[in-house]
C-alpha cells in the first residue's frame, strides 16, 4: 500500500513538473509563417518567422520545380510596404536558408515568399504573404 502511494505521488509530481515546464514555453510570442502553394495546389515554398532574440527567418523551398525561392521581410510605413531584408534560396528542393534580422515590437510586418527564376529575378512567378504584429 505504501509503495502504491509513493508511485502515485511520483506520477503526480512528474505531471506537475510537465505542466509547469510546458507553461513556461507559452509565454513567448507566436511564430508566423507564410505558405505558398503552386497552381497545382502543391506546397512550393514557405517563410517562417521564429520570434526569438534575435529574430530568425527561414526561407524554405519545398518543391523540385526548377524555381528558387525568395523570402522578404517587409515593414508597413504610412500605408506602404517597405522591404527590410530579402534572401534567395537556390539550393534546391527541401532546403532552407536562415535570414537573421531582429525586429522591433510595436510595428506591423509582412512575410513575402515567392518562387523566382534565379537570384536576380525581379519578376516572381508567384507569391504569398502573411501580415503580423511584433
Amino acid at each position: 500500500m505504501a509503495r502504491n502511494w509513493l508511485v502515485q505521488a511520483g506520477v503526480v509530481a512528474a505531471g506537475a513538473v510537465a505542466v509547469i515546464g510546458g507553461s513556461a514555453g507559452t509565454a513567448s510570442a507566436a511564430n508566423t509563417q507564410a505558405v505558398l502553394y503552386d497552381r497545382s495546389n502543391d506546397l512550393a515554398a514557405s517563410m517562417l518567422h521564429v520570434d526569438s532574440d534575435p529574430d530568425k527567418f527561414y526561407i524554405k523551398d519545398h518543391k523540385k520545380d526548377g524555381h528558387g525561392v525568395r523570402g522578404t521581410l517587409q515593414l508597413l510605413e504610412t500605408g506602404t510596404w517597405r522591404n527590410l531584408k530579402s534572401m534567395y534560396n537556390g539550393k534546391g528542393a527541401r532546403t532552407a536558408v536562415t535570414m537573421p534580422r531582429d525586429i522591433t515590437d510595436g510595428y506591423t510586418y509582412r512575410l513575402k515568399i515567392c518562387t523566382v527564376d534565379g537570384a536576380g529575378d525581379t519578376t516572381p512567378v508567384q507569391c504569398a504573404f502573411k501580415k503580423f504584429e511584433e
